[in-house]
């Protein structure tokens, strides 16, 4: 997260915070893509 590379939260009361699942989704698949597979 501190990379600014997981999407952005989204506040849902003053101490919860949730992500779009459509956010995420599209940050898995970008990841999946980009994702060296040799580190595994």
């Amino acid at each position: 997260m501190r990379e600014g590379m997981f999407p952005n939260q989204v506040r849902i009361c003053p101490n919860s915070v949730a992500w779009r699942q459509s956010s995420i989704a599209r940050w898995m698949t970008d990841w999946t893509s980009t994702d060296d597979q040799s580190v595994y």
